[in-house]
């Protein structure tokens, strides 16, 4: 556990969930790169420059065994020093990955229950995998046998009430089509809090139209495609074939930025000006995290190009070099409903 961290959006990082290799036993870093975002990513870079593992393939997760830390979870439960604060878990890692197991994630949401006072941020690109995990609390009304006996702890007896307000969960957003195909999981996720991390952005994305996938080919859907078409940042379904998106429930928070360290790709700042605008439009917070190493634009471009945005932090992240229509970061409500 980092009681301090880097991140500008959070306060502390933990990792409970570790990996051992089998042949050495020693104790590294580990995951399985999902999509476009993860193309460089910061924590397959830190494990191989430190020798704690990687690459992030399919082919090394086969080597190496996961675990839950349950020092680590210890840490968590009892460290004074993250009382009132956030924390990020799973920053070196995906925590719904397949190879992590729903025992092993029962036991990190029994630690999240016990330590109220502090807001734990989970963040995946896994999203249907989440989605799923929490729906098996529904079907079965219980949260697993090891989170159970873990509520036994808690001051008010062991009483569950999910979703919890101390949890928040969000998705990685880095262009349109992984919007499309995260989003509608995250809004069908019961949480206090929903958060999207659009970092890497890549692309434009626009939150207020989001796509939800049609049910497989039947009797009432005759064809594939999309049943309607939900504002994330209000819930409320825009367009609809009968079989859209049920409930009011939205996003309370975006995360932005852009990609900083070797082999960095373009971050057009228009892309983040939008973003804000659709949030302040909808009364969602927004918090720009930093603008990257290859920050872009298109004004005052006559032939459709673009130009380097002139900046000096090499992670972009001094906001008064940015665009003053981005300078923006706001955390969100403490809950904004299932």
């Amino acid at each position: 556990m980092n009681a301090t961290t880097g991140i500008e959006w959070t306060d502390a990082t933990s990792n409970p969930v570790k990996y051992r290799d089998k042949e050495t036993g020693r104790v590294v870093w580990a995951c399985v790169k999902h999509s476009s975002g993860c193309l460089n990513c910061y924590a397959e870079t830190l494990a191989l420059r430190y020798g704690r593992g990687g690459p992030f393939t399919k082919a090394e997760m086969a080597k190496v065994e996961p675990f839950v830390d349950e020092k680590e979870l210890r840490q968590l439960e009892r460290s004074p020093k993250l009382a009132g604060k956030r924390c990020f878990v799973g920053d070196m890692t995906d925590v719904f990955g397949a190879w992590v197991t729903d025992a092993m994630l029962d036991r990190l949401f029994a630690t999240f229950a016990v330590r109220q006072d502090v807001t734990f941020q989970v963040l995946t690109k896994r999203a249907d995998r989440m989605r799923d995990y929490f729906a098996g609390f529904r079907t079965s009304g219980l949260m697993g046998d090891s989170l159970q006996t873990r509520f036994r702890d808690l001051p008010d007896g062991g009483t569950l009430v999910w979703p919890l307000n101390n949890v928040w969960l969000g998705v990685s957003v880095e262009n349109q089509k992984a919007a499309n195909e995260r989003i509608p999981a995250l809004l069908r996720t019961p949480a206090k809090v929903r958060f999207l991390s659009c970092e890497p952005l890549l692309g434009p994305v626009d939150l207020r139209r989001i796509c939800l996938p049609a049910p497989e080919p039947g009797p009432l859907v005759p064809v594939t495609g999309h049943t309607a078409t939900v504002d994330a940042l209000t819930g409320d379904t825009v367009t609809s074939m009968g079989l859209g998106f049920a409930g009011s429930r939205k996003v309370g928070w975006v995360i932005v930025g852009g990609e900083s360290g070797p082999g960095s790709r373009p971050f057009q700042v228009e892309w983040a000006k939008n973003i804000v605008g659709q949030c302040k439009a909808t009364g969602v917070a927004c918090f720009v995290k930093q603008i990257g190493s290859q920050p872009v634009t298109d004004l005052g471009v006559k032939d459709g190009s673009v130009a380097h945005w002139p900046h000096k932090d090499r992670k972009g992240a001094t906001m008064e070099e940015w665009p003053e229509a981005i300078r923006v970061r706001e955390f969100p409500a403490p809950a904004c409903g299932e």
